[in-house]
């Protein structure tokens, strides 16, 4: 076990994952304080029907008069709604909503299931208002617990191969980062993190079954999703010894989630008639296309005659794209034998990768939210009691302003 560097750095008395989760939800209250206290939004207009005739964007209209859940209900988070909601369905001729992996709205329509069956009745509408809101309830619910549970496993595996400090700063890190509110937004980073995280810790443990299923879910939640089974097959063979005689017949689970890859590219067929009709979405809506453009990737860190919007979104890119590669260097430098460090590289490597050169980069302030090792790797090298608390509250600071742009739409963090 890594042995503190300084005794009793930086943590409280009573420190521990309870005084993280406190810590949190202080955060939260502070961000939905932000957003009831600043007023209005331009953004949305006025409430809408909402239902399948509204139009191709119709998931794009504000559903609910709750400036709170208006305000994590930004982005990405609309059409994860709409399929919660209603599927796949088409309208105006297109499936505007097949550009992303159903995983997360999946599991949104299961919370709303949940939530019907468990309170009573009276108290939620058939129609109207209310029952719109409770597909946001439901959406909020997800996010907040997934982030959660992946706060309890990080914070287990870094103080079990790190100590109870790097575990410590780790946890804080997490919370306090410039894009954490993301985290309790109606957005998929927080299930998936707890999904791929999960899964390299129960793969770690030998719990094959288990690992491969929540590597299926990651699978069905992010395109890249099915890359989580290369550190997998890593593990697998690290703990057989890379000996082929001693590798039995666990490995058969790591067929699932390609599997499960193939039944969503089966899924779009079926609707659409083309199983890469996923990928075409991606390029008519977000530019993705010529995988690998390294021109793509070098204009984002080009700064160069951008102004507003685009300029204060793009040097954001750059320093927090930055920020987890430097993470993840300390980590494979400082992590030593206490840890694998190949299996939890290998998908950050894919998946920070696949995103950036995929053309049109505009989210990765979002990706970086699901790169552990990066916060680990800050975990040990900010060491300080000082400088600590000096880049926490700075990236508090942060997230503050980015919030604040957040719910009044501007396109920043995308």
């Amino acid at each position: 076990m890594h042995e503190p560097l300084e005794p009793s750095i930086d943590e409280p008395r009573r420190r521990g994952l309870p005084t993280l989760m406190a810590i949190w939800t202080a955060t939260q209250v502070v961000l939905a304080l932000l957003t009831l206290l600043h007023g209005r939004f331009s953004y949305g207009g006025d409430i809408t029907a909402w239902g399948q005739t509204e139009g191709a964007l119709a998931y794009r209209y504000r559903g609910v008069e709750n400036r709170y859940y208006d305000a994590l209900d930004r982005n990405d988070a609309r059409a994860y709604l709409w399929i919660a909601a209603f599927g796949y369905a088409e309208v105006d001729g297109r499936h505007s909503n097949a550009a992303f992996f159903p995983g997360y709205a999946w599991a949104v329509r299961g919370a709303h299931a949940a939530l019907r069956a468990l309170v009573p009745k009276a108290w939620i509408p058939e129609q109207g208002k209310g029952a719109r809101l409770l597909w946001y309830h439901a959406g909020h619910l997800v996010s907040c617990l997934s982030f959660l549970a992946a706060l309890c496993l990080i914070y287990s595996w870094t103080r079990g191969r790190f100590g109870p400090q790097v575990a410590w700063r780790t946890g804080l890190l997490i919370i306090a980062g410039p894009t954490a509110f993301v985290y309790s937004c109606l957005m998929s980073e927080s299930f998936f993190l707890a999904l791929s995280f999960g899964a390299l810790v129960a793969a770690e443990k030998k719990h094959w079954a288990f690992a491969a299923l929540l590597a299926a879910g990651a699978a069905a939640t992010k395109a890249f999703g099915l890359s989580l089974v290369l550190p997998l097959a890593w593990i697998y063979l690290r703990q057989a010894g890379f000996q082929w005689r001693r590798l039995g017949y666990q490995w058969l689970w790591l067929v699932l989630p390609p599997l499960v890859l193939l039944g969503l590219l089966l899924h779009f067929a079926e609707f659409s008639g083309d199983p890469l009709y996923y990928f075409e979405q991606q390029r008519i809506y977000f530019g993705h296309a010529n995988f690998p453009d390294f021109w793509g990737a070098v204009e984002v860190f080009d700064l160069r005659g951008k102004s507003g919007e685009m300029f204060w979104r793009d040097l954001l890119q750059v320093v927090m794209t930055s920020a987890a590669v430097v993470g993840c260097l300390t980590f494979a430098r400082l992590a030593d034998g206490r840890a694998d460090r190949i299996a939890h590289l290998i998908f950050p490597a894919i998946a920070l990768g696949a995103t950036i050169f995929a053309g049109t980069v505009i989210s990765m302030p979002r990706y970086v939210l699901i790169i552990v090792p990066a916060y680990v790797g800050w975990a040990l090298l900010l060491r300080g009691r000082w400088v600590s608390r000096v880049v926490l509250a700075a990236s508090w600071s942060l997230q503050a302003v980015l919030w604040l742009s957040w719910i009044h739409n501007a396109r920043i963090v995308i």
